[in-house]
């Protein structure tokens, strides 16, 4: 990995690597950016990192673990905070992009440009809108953030269907072939002529159903194969 200011900074202001636990900073250092910004109440380690690296101090990577850090803070989604807690979280971060990374925009990469922007729109819009917007909004507030921007029904529908994709799939596919079975045989066995008419017309509706059920699982695999894919997109955004 690269240890040059510049190119840190321009990847750093879409992703940070500051973990405040793990670093010491140098007196120095600390009081030529000016310390700590008050301004933030939950995101002050990554606007100091950031100043740091814009007046030219490069992280040292120690090759030992010197401590731990448990994962599941206010930055990682931990659903036991507050709606106000995080409510304050994403105006720090608002205000990050507005102090520490859109002055000094020309300093990155293209890339880094390119990635910056699907960060704003597909990782902290997207988690303000649930976190806060969703969270806070009554009935009719609701219906009128989706008029307003209808992407949201698409991260509305991703967020359910994928909380309830595990085994579902599996188990429709495993009884629309048992339905295509038993279908098959009743046509093939009984036929639609006189008495046998009704199990000839229920072995077809077997095989209709069947076919249907089939394709719906098909068609859930598709959709959770995209949904995957834009997951690991944005994953690939933040790491």
């Amino acid at each position: 990995a690269s240890n040059d200011p510049k190119t840190l900074f321009s990847r750093w202001s879409r992703s940070t690597m500051a973990v405040p636990c793990c670093m010491s900073f140098r007196r120095e250092a600390i009081k030529q950016v000016g310390g700590v910004d008050l301004d933030y109440m939950y995101l002050e380690d990554w606007p100091l990192v950031l100043r740091l690296l814009r007046n030219g101090y490069a992280p040292y990577y120690l090759q030992m673990i010197v401590a731990m850090h448990s994962t599941g803070g206010i930055s990682n989604a931990n659903r036991t905070y507050g709606g106000e807690v995080k409510k304050a979280y994403h105006k720090d971060k608002e205000l990050f992009f507005r102090k520490e990374v859109d002055p000094y925009i020309d300093l990155l990469t293209e890339e880094d440009k390119k990635y910056l922007n699907l960060y704003k729109h597909e990782i902290a819009e997207r988690l303000r809108f649930f976190d806060v917007e969703w969270f806070e909004a009554s009935f009719l507030q609701k219906i009128h953030l989706l008029i307003q921007k209808p992407l949201r029904i698409k991260w509305l529908f991703e967020r359910k269907f994928m909380s309830k994709r595990r085994g579902g799939r599996k188990v429709r596919l495993a009884l629309a072939i048992i339905m295509f079975a038993l279908g098959a045989y009743l046509v093939r066995r009984y036929g639609v002529p006189e008495m046998e008419k009704f199990m000839g017309a229920f072995g077809m509706m077997a095989c209709i159903g069947s076919i249907v059920l089939a394709c719906f699982c098909v068609g859930t695999f598709v959709i959770e194969r995209y949904f995957k894919r834009e997951q690991n997109k944005r994953d690939h955004l933040v790491h």
